[in-house]
């Protein structure tokens, strides 16, 4: 069985479970908004839901994570309780471990991961990456033009802001040295240095296979310094890209120290053709850059779960 534990409206996962179906795979789906119940002796783990009733996780030959996490209708209510908080966490650690050892594209733990520790290990393995600052006084900043961007993807800076009264920049957003005043200061914040680019690079990789996709955003002012400031009016143009394979296995080795099996990466080149990294996503987007270059990344996925030497190419 492969088990697949994603949100109610992931379009990605169910196109990967088109895929499973096609060759008659037997797939249980659980989706983080149901609640369940759990069952373990020394032998067996169980997780029960109304939806999927019971799933002997011994069973599970492979799994899929792409978001959301398990919950029960118990310690919804009583979760400010910190000892029972603790005792269920540490329950569900067991359930996301054994998960773990099998076959799996992502677990649980890659739905966050910590940018400080991606760009050391960049440095270790010699990727180039924007200069980067962690402060708290915008008198430290010594970058002309800059982006600010979070640590991992979990928080709300909205709530980060209401939470602990304290200035909290909007991420992943372009700035001027004299956009901010000097005498502010901060949460300990992560600034990027701008790096101008010649096109940006979507790169999705899974298991040691890289499909990239070049994305010509320079020329249009919308998106020039973030494509996702998409202009549905005029498009950028997308087209299918092979990287260095140099630097293919230097991202290989970065995810390898990582461990981290699967993910979407963002790079840059530069007018001079020089490679930046900017970050990888564990629980990336990927459905566009399959459907633009043709790549049917949702197959690849599911063949790679399904363990099945008769699926054909």
């Amino acid at each position: 069985m492969i088990l697949i534990l994603s949100t109610y409206n992931d379009i990605s996962t169910d196109e990967i479970m088109d895929w499973l179906y096609s060759k008659k795979m037997l797939i249980n789906r659980i989706n983080d908004y149901n609640h369940f119940s759990f069952y373990s002796t020394n032998t067996l783990v169980k997780i029960e839901n109304t939806t999927n009733g019971k799933i002997g996780i011994d069973s599970v030959q492979a799994f899929l994570y792409r978001r959301g996490y398990l919950s029960t209708k118990y310690i919804s209510s009583e979760r400010r309780i910190k000892i029972i908080e603790h005792e269920y966490t540490t329950f569900i650690e067991l359930i996301y471990f054994k998960l773990s050892t099998i076959n799996h594209i992502n677990k649980y733990e890659d739905h966050t991961i910590n940018k400080l520790i991606v760009y050391d290990l960049c440095k270790r393995l010699s990727i180039l990456c924007p200069k980067h600052h962690v402060i708290s006084n915008i008198t430290d900043i010594n970058l002309e033009h800059y982006f600010i961007k979070p640590f991992n993807f979990l928080y709300s800076s909205q709530k980060w802001s209401e939470q602990y009264n304290v200035t909290f920049y909007q991420h992943n957003y372009y700035y001027k040295n004299n956009s901010i005043s000097k005498k502010e200061f901060f949460l300990p914040t992560f600034f990027q240095e701008y790096i101008p680019k010649k096109y940006e690079i979507r790169s999705f990789y899974l298991k040691g296979q890289f499909r990239s996709m070049a994305i010509f955003s320079q020329q249009n002012e919308k998106t020039k310094y973030d494509f996702r400031n998409y202009d549905h009016a005029r498009p950028n143009r997308n087209v299918p890209y092979k990287l260095p394979k140099n630097l293919e296995k230097k991202l290989h080795k970065l995810m390898l120290k990582l461990d981290i099996n699967c993910g979407s990466m963002d790079i840059i080149v530069t007018p001079d053709d020089q490679y930046y990294f900017l970050e990888v996503n564990p629980i990336g987007q990927f459905q566009w850059l399959s459907k633009n270059c043709n790549y049917f990344i949702e197959r690849m996925m599911a063949k790679n779960l399904a363990i099945d030497e008769t699926w054909s190419n």
